[in-house]
């Protein structure tokens, strides 16, 4: 579909991440954002010192390192993380169906686990990129719709599915003369909401729990 905008972190191709929004756009625009459940269950003051320490890293090592990190650590968690492993497995399962081999299911599994951890460090290095550098790793196609409906005046709301560092992908819009709005799951205790919120309005979009 050419009418279609597409989104993508040209820095994640290597880890198959892409975004394709369908959406309208104008002066006021608001994004649902639905996030990936996966870690929801694990202690949130562990989670805020995690980013701190990913933070670190992705300042010392080149981002294919950090991947080969992601990698190890996704690796790490299936093995040492049963409860999130079976939270990833009842996902997949439905997606890839009864008939799949567990070989296959924990392929995917450990990739899609690796995957996230690699959001993460994406999330964490927005810390140390500027407007340039979000320019030339986000990339955008068929923006003459948006332009479309920035000419109607009327506030939109945008539906994406959360695929890959979406909160990269999204930063392009802080870029735009236009304030954006990501309506966004309060995270608790408030420390951790607002170390992610501050990542991902740092280049001026509005994030509302």
């Amino acid at each position: 579909d050419t009418s279609t905008p597409i989104f993508y972190h040209k820095q994640n191709i290597c880890a198959r991440h892409c975004y394709a929004m369908h959406f309208h756009f104008a002066p006021a625009a608001i994004i649902i954002d639905t996030e990936l459940a996966i870690w929801r269950n694990r202690p949130v003051m562990g989670l805020y010192y995690t980013f701190k320490i990913l933070e670190s890293l992705t300042a010392l090592l080149p981002k294919r390192i950090s991947y080969l990190f992601a990698d190890f650590l996704s690796t790490l968690s299936f093995m040492a993380m049963p409860s999130l492993r079976r939270v990833v497995t009842g996902n997949i399962s439905h997606v890839l169906g009864p008939n799949v081999n567990k070989s296959a299911l924990d392929k995917t599994v450990r990739r899609v686990i690796g995957n996230t951890i690699k959001n993460y460090l994406d999330m964490v290095q927005m810390q140390h990129l500027s407007r340039d550098d979000i320019l030339h790793s986000v990339k955008v196609s068929s923006l003459h719709n948006l332009d479309t409906a920035v000419r109607k005046g009327k506030g939109v709301i945008l539906f994406t599915a959360h695929l890959g560092c979406f909160d990269v992908a999204f930063q392009i819009f802080g870029t735009y003369p236009t304030q954006l709005t990501v309506v966004v799951e309060p995270i608790t205790p408030p420390l951790v909401l607002d170390y992610v919120s501050s990542l991902r309005g740092r280049l001026g979009v509005n994030i509302l729990p």
